[in-house]
């Protein structure tokens, strides 16, 4: 498996195997307050949780309005140079540039698709690569959706219907469409999914070393119509695709039959900040 790229999606799964039942046991154990608006105190649930949630629709999703974007557009020069006769440099040239310039950024987009249990699960999170200011969507039919916002220091949670119907049935008008202050002392593994981990992730796996000394011509492949290079451990391996245009910018990383899945990144450099929710989309919920 390419540079990392297992690690990823070992850490995407992990992301799920972590945040479900924190972020349950945040709703379940109460939160501190954080909003104007208290929540009615919750029904008590059925020993057995739903088999037949509704699902939500697409006005409840926590992410229907934040869509990934697809475009980027790399220059048409490029600055890299060949030491082979193919006239492509070599994959350790670019992947080297493409590391430096991917730890290097402030803010990013990924969508990651990698299959998990019984279904595909996407993980969506854009923001700054430091984590203090990000949207990370985690989405599983299994699950539902949840969505964890940072914003100034302060974490919020907001899930659809099939999440609160599924964990916990009847919650689900209660608090579908709203957003729970999350207490620092319940963030837990909550605040270790960010950006720059997941990047170094990609560039500093066990292959990385490798990969940065490799000689072979970069592959060569479109991405929207536009030329892109492609580097990968062999045939039949995992693919990073990284812009043609002497950046390096990564694009994608792609799973092999055996492991499939699909990461994307984009919005490099460029996502804008989020804000925190107003006090009437925050549910606060009283200590126990």
């Amino acid at each position: 498996m390419i540079f990392g790229g297992f690690y990823m999606r070992v850490s995407i799964r992990r992301a799920v195997v972590v945040l479900v039942p924190v972020a349950l046991g945040v709703t379940l154990t109460g939160c501190g307050s954080g909003g104007s608006n208290p929540a009615p105190a919750a029904p008590t649930s059925s020993s057995q949780s739903s088999t037949s949630s509704p699902s939500s629709s697409a006005t409840e999703s926590p992410s229907s309005s934040w869509s990934p974007s697809s475009e980027w557009s790399p220059s048409s020069s490029s600055s890299f140079g060949s030491d082979n006769n193919s006239g492509r440099p070599s994959m350790g040239e670019v992947f080297t540039k493409s590391k430096e310039r991917a730890l290097a950024l402030t803010s990013a987009h990924i969508v990651g698709d990698v299959k998990m249990g019984t279904g595909e699960m996407r993980l969506d999170i854009a923001g700054q690569t430091d984590g203090s200011n990000q949207k990370l969507v985690l989405t599983h039919p299994d699950f539902g959706t949840i969505e964890l916002l940072t914003v100034a220091d302060k974490m919020y949670m907001k899930a659809d219907t099939k999440f609160w119907e599924s964990q916990a049935p009847g919650m689900g008008a209660l608090f579908t469409g709203k957003y729970v202050l999350v207490p620092a002392s319940k963030t837990g593994g909550m605040s270790d999914i960010k950006i720059e981990g997941l990047m170094k992730q990609v560039y500093e796996g066990p292959s990385a070393m490798s990969m940065s000394a490799k000689t072979t011509p970069v592959g060569e492949t479109e991405v929207s119509g536009t030329k892109a290079y492609v580097i990968t451990e062999g045939p039949g391996e995992a693919e990073m695709i990284v812009t043609a245009d002497g950046q390096a910018n990564l694009i994608e990383w792609r799973g092999t039959p055996k492991e499939p899945g699909m990461i994307r990144f984009s919005e490099l450099d460029s996502v804008s900040p989020f804000s925190a929710p107003s006090d009437s989309e925050v549910v606060a919920f009283p200590e126990k």
